[in-house]
């Protein structure tokens, strides 16, 4: 009789969570409509089986979400003894391209010495393109870091360019890309310690959550919440589309579930200002989705 009972119990649950996705579903096509661009859109809560995905059969072009593979790749090679936090890389003129961020700031010479640990805060919290690429220097090229997610299962990601190649060729933006059940997957493995250490998860974490780059993304109308998130932006081409305004995150919630959320803005004809309300308003319509349950 137990067992019956308990049976029941999970087949209510499962009717009242699939029911909400398809509430959610709803609003989010109903929001979307409203805007001359791609949105796509993957939530899920940890520990259930299904997600909502809208428009996972697109390859989003990730920008600088791609930064957040790269800093798991590196902290699994600490973990397996290869690199040390501390270890320092050498650089130089040739290996600065961009005239902004948080190197250049520390060594306006363009030349010098920085660990590893430095280079992953630079990467993920400020989302610093010198800063990737040397990180990208280090372990050969985005190609490894692809190489490794496919072998941990996660095929539907791709890493072919550096920061800098990017800035070459404007169209290598659309070669790194990321669908929507995949990026979920690697952030709910990272949740769960499955592809990194609780040390190593809880670090990249803390650099995600003080994250300078999108405090009117995912954050923005959620502030009484810890949102750790890694953002991607591409400025307006010359036919006025924005290729790419992405954010990816953790959201612990309230009633003691947490959510992971990403949503891609791809060829956005819209201005800077809405592409990030896009991100911040749907936040909010998954948050209190889930909440309410």
């Amino acid at each position: 009789m137990n067992k019956i009972i308990s049976l029941f119990i999970l087949f209510c649950l499962s009717t009242l969570i699939s029911c909400s996705q398809s509430k959610l579903e709803i609003k989010l096509d109903e929001y979307c409509k409203n805007y001359d661009a791609q949105i796509g859109v993957g939530v899920k809560i940890i520990g259930e089986k299904n997600g909502l995905y809208r428009l996972n059969e697109t390859k989003f072009p990730m920008m600088s979400v791609y930064k957040l593979p790269l800093a798991i790749y590196i902290l699994k090679q600490f973990e397996e003894g290869n690199l040390r936090l501390i270890q320092e890389i050498q650089f130089d003129e040739k290996d600065i391209f961009s005239s902004f961020g948080p190197l250049i700031e520390k060594f306006p010479s363009k030349k010098g010495k920085v660990n590893i640990f430095d280079l992953l805060n630079n990467v993920i919290s400020y989302s610093d393109n010198n800063s990737c690429d040397l990180l990208f220097k280090l372990i050969g090229s985005p190609l490894v870091v692809e190489k490794f997610f496919h072998q941990e299962g996660f095929k539907g990601i791709s890493m072919k360019w550096t920061e800098q190649q990017k800035h070459e060729k404007r169209e290598r933006i659309y070669d790194n890309w990321v669908d929507l059940k995949t990026i979920t997957a690697i952030l709910e493995s990272l949740q769960n310690n499955k592809i990194l250490s609780e040390e190593s998860r809880r670090l990249l974490l803390e650099f995600m959550a003080i994250n300078y780059t999108g405090a009117k993304r995912l954050p923005y109308l959620l502030p009484k919440y810890i949102v750790a998130h890694k953002t991607g932006t591409s400025d307006q081409n010359s036919k006025g589309i924005t290729e790419a305004v992405n954010d990816v995150g953790i959201i612990p919630l309230k009633n003691g579930q947490i959510l992971i959320i990403s949503v891609f803005v791809k060829d956005s004809k819209e201005n800077e200002e809405t592409n990030e309300k896009i991100i911040a308003e749907i936040a909010k319509i998954c948050v209190e989705n889930y909440e309410i349950k």
